[in-house]
């Protein structure tokens, strides 16, 4: 079972590249510290959270993750400490 549901959008494409991130992840990427990368992980189609699980090293890398970003997106307990 996948842990976050995927709630796909049914609106048509931007035509102008704008951040167009789920409010779901923009939360995920800000408990990480890692807002900086939205519009990236936009333009490279992330709709949901789901869509994070299925992106490579080699894809994040692509976008200027560091290594420590790559682990903060994919630790899933990162940020939710109080």
């Amino acid at each position: 079972r996948r842990p976050w549901p995927c709630r796909r959008s049914t609106a048509p494409a931007p035509a102008a590249p704008t951040i167009a991130l789920a409010d779901e992840v923009m939360a995920y990427l800000q408990r990480r510290r890692l807002e900086g990368f939205a519009q990236g992980l936009a333009d490279f189609g992330v709709e949901c959270l789901h869509d994070l699980d299925e992106m490579t090293d080699a894809d994040l890398t692509g976008m200027g993750f560091k290594e420590l970003h790559r682990r903060r997106i994919h630790d899933k307990s990162y940020g939710n400490q109080e």
